[in-house]
């Protein structure tokens, strides 16, 4: 039987980087060490295991079936560790340790609420590090249900599968730089829409589907800093949310168009797991919600914890 030491469990701390980043040579940035340095390692716990975890090489970098195992039981390992540190801790009633937060991408930007949420959690719990991660929905979906995230805020495709309270709604519409030829329809009908280039997101984004349904991507992008750049070229019209687009409508920069059905309103909420156990850091940080929201006088769901 393996008896685990502090070095075994440094290297599937490796290993778990490697295989969320991907493969070795994305790793390198989050380790912050060489490739040959994270070869050694996982070189290293291979041995100590007795067997093969992935396949690098010419063919890019795949787990293997034992690999694969190795992995979850590791993120279950890494689960129990910081339960047991979270509940030492509560025991000196001081808050320590590393809250995971995955964001939207573009909310930060554009929520004056979220980072007063952030803020008031960095000011009341200044010894706790917060790691934080932003993505599209899938990816922080993702990230949660492999317990690689504690909280999340956003609009997730599945929110009755966690523990959600919404925080606001954001108006999304679609907008073009003032030369786009849409732009000088005062009400442009289908066949101007389907003639213009329009931008999507990468990733599934069902509301933004539903209103681009039969027409063609001229772009493509996975962030909301993408979508502006284009936009912005004059030859590209996107979906962006009104609170990210005001400030270039306000510059003349962007419009909005006046097209029927090309608008939607999302859901920003704060999740985290039904079926995970709540830490005292999590709790802390839902407990961050009220005062943030008065502070920043927005029409929010009161989140009980």
């Amino acid at each position: 039987m393996m008896r685990l030491t502090d070095a075994d469990i440094h290297l599937l701390r490796v290993f778990s980087s490697v295989v969320q980043c991907g493969g070795f040579s994305k790793a390198q940035v989050i380790l912050q060490v060489s490739q040959p340095t994270i070869s050694n390692q996982i070189a290293a716990l291979e041995r100590r295991l007795g067997f093969r975890l992935c396949d690098r090489g010419r063919a890019g970098f795949r787990l293997t079936l034992k690999g694969e195992e190795i992995y979850r039981s590791a993120q279950q390992l890494f689960s129990s560790i910081e339960t047991f540190q979270n509940e030492a801790t509560a025991l000196h009633q001081v808050l320590l340790g590393e809250l995971r937060l995955g964001i939207m991408d573009g909310l930060f930007d554009e929520s004056p609420l979220i980072r007063g949420i952030i803020g008031t959690f960095a000011r009341q719990a200044p010894n706790v590090r917060l790691s934080v991660t932003s993505a599209d929905p899938s990816q922080l979906e993702q990230a949660l249900n492999e317990s690689r995230l504690d909280v999340v805020i956003g609009d997730l495709t599945k929110p009755e599968f966690y523990y959600g309270h919404q925080l606001y709604t954001d108006e999304h519409r679609l907008y073009a730089a003032p030369q786009h030829f849409l732009c000088s329809k005062e009400s442009p009908g289908p066949e101007d829409i389907r003639g213009a280039r329009f931008i999507r997101r990468s990733y599934s984004d069902l509301q933004e589907t539903r209103c681009l349904s039969g027409i063609n991507a001229g772009a493509v992008v996975n962030t909301t800093e993408a979508a502006i750049a284009l936009i912005l070229t004059g030859s590209f019209v996107g979906f962006l949310p009104e609170s990210r687009a005001s400030r270039f409508v306000a510059m003349s920069r962007m419009e909005p168009i006046e097209a029927t059905e090309m608008r939607f309103t999302r859901k920003i909420s704060i999740y985290r797991r039904h079926n995970r156990k709540m830490s005292r850091l999590v709790r802390a940080f839902l407990s961050c919600v009220d005062e943030a929201r008065i502070a920043s006088n927005s029409d929010t769901t009161t989140i009980s914890t």
